[in-house]
């Protein structure tokens, strides 16, 4: 089978490598910042978007799959029908950490299509790291639970120009750590 000129095979492969080597070595890839540094963008941040210790930013996302997965292809406790989405495809939910600099800082992958950011969230390390400490909160979308973990738009209509602009503040920041 050959898809947008590379043989199944190929891809598989170097998927495989590639993934292989982000296991061995993501360390020195995907790495969280001294506490100097969070500092330093919690105070660019706020010159930015005026929120006051927001180092980072948290997102999921969907990377999309061509078809269904086979059973041989999945872990053995879920089912091909785990991967379809919310946005109506086949995918794999990833959630991303990140900074001002564009670093990641974590990255989960992994979690099938149905697995919401909440669930997802509840994994990672950056939820132990933020819940034990009291200086930094996170810039998150309204997929996130609510905690003085997150800081992250109202999930109600806005009533007043001062929620407005703080909401267009949070996912500016959210967007700027996660999306660029």
């Amino acid at each position: 089978m050959v898809i947008s000129g590379v043989h199944k095979a190929c891809a598989c492969r170097t998927i495989h490598r590639v993934t292989a080597t982000r296991c061995n070595c993501g360390h020195y890839f995907v790495s969280w910042p001294s506490h100097y540094v969070m500092r330093q963008s919690a105070d660019d941040f706020m010159a930015q978007f005026g929120i006051p210790n927001t180092p980072v930013g948290v997102d999921g996302t969907f990377v999309q799959l061509g078809q269904a997965p086979t059973q041989a292809e999945i872990p053995p406790a879920n089912v091909s029908q785990d991967y379809w989405c919310s946005k109506q495809f086949w995918a794999i939910n990833v959630m991303l950490v990140g900074d001002h600099h564009f670093l990641l800082l974590e990255m989960i992958v992994g979690w099938p299509g149905c697995a919401h950011n909440a669930r997802v969230w509840h994994t990672s390390e950056t939820k132990a790291y933020f819940e034990h400490q009291e200086e930094f909160a996170m810039a998150a979308d309204s997929a996130y639970p609510l905690s003085q973990t997150f800081l992250k738009p109202s999930s109600i209509l806005t009533r007043n120009a001062h929620e407005a602009r703080f909401n267009q503040a949070v996912s500016g920041l959210c967007t700027v750590c996660t999306e660029n």
